[in-house]
């Protein structure tokens, strides 16, 4: 699937919105812990840490992609649909910290919301041009290290912050 692009450059759309994550970057408290930090060096490769026992990741684009479900089992390669995006889940037989690769060079689009994240490195997938990961647990020092990723791989960056966040950080 190509990008396409209209003529203000590649865009992506973060939206970065959970509770905790907004308090912390603006000052108002908040959690979670250690930035995004690479495990995988080839390209197209996105890494994020979660502690969950059931996760979700929406993925578009085109071509294939491998997973490591950070479990110890067997790396899964699936197809990236060029139609619609689709969703591929696994469960877990606890909720301990785990990292999570996945490495396709044509993934366009990356849903990761709500999944307890707290490390996000897309910085080795060139090709994205979605990514949404509100209602995380990213903190401050996560979210600089993301948006930086992106600032540098030449993307224009819009933050969704939700109404709520504001408020209930700025009435303090």
């Amino acid at each position: 699937m190509k990008n396409k692009d209209n003529g203000m450059g590649r865009r992506i759309f973060l939206k970065a919105a959970m509770t905790s994550t907004v308090l912390a970057a603006f000052g108002c408290g908040g959690r979670g812990s250690g930035g995004a930090g690479s495990e995988a060096d080839a390209d197209g490769a996105m890494t994020m840490t979660t502690s969950v026992e059931r996760i979700n990741l929406r993925l578009w684009g085109s071509g294939t992609a491998t997973i490591d479900w950070g479990d110890g089992s067997q790396p899964v390669t699936v197809d990236i649909p060029e139609e619609a995006p689709e969703w591929f889940s696994r469960e877990f037989s606890d909720a301990t910290p785990r990292t999570i690769t996945i490495i396709g060079e044509n993934i366009i689009d990356l849903d990761c919301t709500e999944r307890r994240l707290t490390a996000l490195d897309v910085s080795r997938n060139t090709a994205l041009t979605r990514l949404y990961c509100h209602d995380n647990q990213l903190n401050t020092d996560a979210l600089n290290a993301l948006f930086s990723t992106l600032h540098n791989n030449g993307f224009t960056v819009s933050v969704a912050l939700r109404a709520r966040c504001r408020e209930r950080c700025f009435s303090q």
